[in-house]
């Protein structure tokens, strides 16, 4: 059973693709801090990819759920996230605010999200969702992770040799 506070630590992860898969994670204590940012390239499999940019991170100790933007084409099967959660020893949560294949709809206190929490209970994934949104509908970490992956999509796309 996961205890959540007000300042649980939450990474989302987001991706950029051109050449090249770019993946972002951005830290956050609750809906409130920033806490820090990772970035990663790889030309492979995005969830080990993934798993060796959370593990090297320095702030892994102290990140208690992964919060994965579901909107966003992984390719990858749901599995892959339940083998994430097992290698990184840390629930992850995949979220979209729309309806997504694989996805159970969860009444938020903000409205209607969509989920797949691996490691840890629909309740559970519904609290840390809550804690860490300040604007609905989306939690501060993903939205930021969002609006970062923007954001290098347009540096990346001016300049091809990020």
């Amino acid at each position: 059973m996961l205890k959540v506070k007000p300042e649980i630590r939450v990474m989302a992860v987001t991706g950029v693709q051109l050449k090249r898969l770019h993946l972002l994670g951005v830290v956050f204590r609750g809906g409130s801090w920033l806490d820090g940012l990772v970035k990663t390239s790889t030309r492979s499999h995005p969830v080990k990819a993934l798993n060796r940019m959370i593990k090297s991170s320095g702030h892994y100790g102290q990140v208690r759920v992964v919060l994965a933007d579901a909107a966003y084409p992984w390719r990858v099967k749901l599995e892959d996230w339940g083998w994430l959660a097992e290698k990184l020893s840390r629930p992850v949560i995949l979220f979209c605010e729309k309806p997504c294949k694989g996805l159970s709809p969860l009444k938020a206190g903000f409205g209607r999200v969509w989920v797949k929490a691996f490691k840890l209970s629909l309740q559970e994934s519904l609290r840390v969702i809550e804690v860490s949104t300040a604007l609905p509908p989306l939690p501060e970490p993903l939205r930021v992770a969002r609006m970062l992956a923007a954001s290098l999509t347009k540096a990346l796309e001016e300049n091809r040799n990020l």
